[in-house]
């Protein structure tokens, strides 16, 4: 389920920094159900991917540099967060 709520963030990601105005709307809905996921599944991400769906609200150029910022962290620790989780598994 953490894969799933993380490859959702990463397409809306996408789809918001690129820009095009018939992006928006499927962006902001894969934000949604990638925050709803991670809220009822408590995970560490509900919080990153709140400030994400705050900082699509703002628009322009710096609402798509704040994002991308922002992805970079949020793929970068669920990477962490999973490579600890295999560890932990095998030992």
């Amino acid at each position: 389920m953490r894969s799933l709520l993380v490859g959702r963030a990463n397409l809306a990601i996408a789809l918001l920094t690129r820009g095009r105005p018939e992006d928006s709307d499927e962006g902001g809905r894969l934000l949604q159900l990638a925050l709803e996921a991670a809220r009822r599944l408590i995970l560490p991400e509900a919080q990153q991917i709140e400030q994400l769906v705050e900082q699509a609200g703002l628009g322009g150029d710096h609402c798509r540099a704040a994002l991308t910022m922002t992805a970079r962290l949020v793929i970068a620790r669920s990477r962490r967060a999973a490579t600890q989780s295999g560890r932990a598994a095998r030992n």
